[in-house]
């Protein structure tokens, strides 16, 4: 269905490859000012350069396709089919134990 625990893993997939390509376009517009001293992981380190507008990539969220999503609820749908077919049984076994009709009471009186 694309939404619940599915959709929220899609996300955080999704979240994780826009940080890496986040950092990659940091270092590319680094790596092209010749001011900076290019130490990446130093604070105050990179270059001061001001972004054009619009030059930083957006994240865009890709919507999750029908057939992950059900791929992703197989397991959960299998457990309730169990589950049902489970209680369906022990009731059918409830009943043929019990006396539905009421002649065992009739006759013990």
């Amino acid at each position: 269905m694309g939404t619940g625990l599915a959709k929220r893993q899609a996300f955080l997939e999704q979240a994780l490859d826009y940080r890496e390509s986040l950092r990659h376009f940091v270092r590319e517009q680094d790596a092209m000012d010749p001011d900076s001293p290019h130490e990446l992981y130093l604070r105050n380190y990179l270059s001061k350069k001001p972004l054009v507008d619009g030059q930083l990539p957006r994240f865009v969220e890709r919507p999750l396709s029908p057939a992950d999503g059900l791929t992703f609820s197989v397991i959960p749908l299998v457990v309730l089919l169990l589950e049902a077919g489970a209680a369906f049984f022990f009731a059918v076994w409830a009943v043929s134990r019990a006396d539905v009709t009421g002649y065992a009471v009739a006759e013990e009186s």
